[in-house]
């Protein structure tokens, strides 16, 4: 029912719902993609969540989105939700069809973790930390390159297959299992012996 209500309140219930967190510009890639996914399925809307913020040379970043949905022939699409309750991002996750982290770099994006754990696939490029990860357990489309066509037919494909309500409880199942203290801790120690020096190790165990 939470779900129900909140894609009621934001979007049309019938028509897919794209959900973005934070309100930081949009590349190129993810402009274009915006571009080419309205003309193939104009009934769609993208929710931004985040409150605006100000940055010295760019001014209002929600303004700076709006011209780009303008620009796109899709403001009437482009949504805003302002900041959400922590609490209640759960909710946005799961009511959205899909999750769309829109940086063409990203250090890890727990957004991404957080969207998969509510059964939400995100579309992202491959320089997202968290990508290889959500990727192995089917909760991303990982695009490689910063082609628009593709970021557009990332979204596409995620549309075109959505979830049920059982193979979404089954993605945010393996999702935490994967990201699961003891197995991301052994990941960790590989990498580790991997890239640094034998004689740091000894180091470091000392």
């Amino acid at each position: 029912m939470p779900r129900c209500r909140t894609r009621r309140r934001h979007c049309a219930a019938r028509a897919p719902c794209g959900l973005r967190t934070g309100a930081g510009g949009l590349p190129p890639h993810a402009h274009q993609g915006t571009r080419t996914g309205r003309a193939r399925r104009p009934r769609a809307r993208l929710l931004v969540c985040g409150g605006d913020r100000s940055v010295a040379g760019a001014g209002s970043y929600r303004m700076v989105l709006e011209r780009l949905a303008n620009d796109c022939r899709a403001d009437s699409a482009i949504l805003f939700a302002g900041d959400i309750e922590p609490g209640l991002m759960k909710r946005y996750y799961a009511a959205a069809d899909l999750h769309v982290v829109t940086s063409y770099i990203e250090t890890f994006s727990y957004a991404a973790v957080e969207a998969a754990l509510a059964g939400t696939c995100t579309v992202m490029t491959d320089r997202i930390g968290a990508g290889h990860w959500l990727e192995e357990v089917g909760a991303s489309v990982v695009v490689r390159g910063r082609a628009s066509e593709d970021f557009a037919a990332g979204i596409e494909s995620v549309l075109a297959q959505l979830p049920d309500a059982g193979r979404a409880r089954g993605m945010a199942e393996r999702t935490a299992e994967a990201l699961s203290l003891d197995r991301v801790t052994l990941a960790l120690e590989g990498l580790l012996m991997r890239y640094v020096p034998a004689a740091d190790h000894e180091t470091a165990a000392a």
